[in-house]
């Protein structure tokens, strides 16, 4: 028999499966974790700055439209109470002026619903030549006006600098009274 001798293979280490492998400091499982918290908290804090942006954008867009609901629903009003006052029609128990300031806190909106709403109304009358009379005759123009109505700030978000005063709307309508035989009374 022949003495055949074998090459033995050097050993070698378990193959670990393919991930990474720590090399030196700095690196390894424990710090992974690190960075991948580090990331989280980058987006959490990203969030949060872009939300309270965002936030701030909604509350002024909820404000600028509800500033442009309150100013048309006035506008429409006032235009309302000149058509009404036109005829020289009166509600029931109240005189001219008082029937055109009703209207006007009908078709409001709601927006004049305060006790001390027809201090806001305004109804003015003035002759042929323009000058401004107490009458209401036939001829003259009357101009129907809410001056001074106080629309509040939509806030949430604490002062930084900004005005919290509210938002001053003033709208008008103007009409030629038709020329009727006896106006009605003031």
């Amino acid at each position: 028999m022949r003495n055949v001798s074998r090459k033995r293979r050097p050993h070698s280490a378990p193959q670990l499966p393919n991930k990474r492998q720590p090399s030196g400091l700095g690196e390894g499982a424990a710090n992974s974790h690190t960075n991948r918290d580090r990331r989280r908290g980058n987006a959490m804090v990203e969030f949060s700055l872009v939300f309270i942006l965002f936030s701030g954008m909604t509350l002024g867009f909820c404000q600028l439209a509800f500033w442009i609901w309150a100013r048309t629903a006035l506008h429409y009003s006032v235009q309302q109470a000149a058509r009404f006052s036109v005829t020289g029609r009166v509600r029931n128990g109240l005189g001219h002026v008082d029937s055109i300031k009703s209207v006007v806190r009908e078709n409001a909106g709601g927006l004049l619903s305060y006790p001390n709403a027809a201090d806001d109304i305004h109804v003015e009358f003035y002759d042929e030549s323009g000058n401004l009379t107490t009458r209401n005759d036939g001829g003259n123009t009357v101009v129907v006006s809410v001056r001074d109505f106080e629309l509040p700030i939509i806030s949430v978000i604490p002062d930084f600098g900004l005005p919290k005063d509210p938002l001053d709307i003033e709208v008008s309508a103007v009409q030629k009274l038709e020329p009727y035989a006896t106006p009605p009374a003031l």
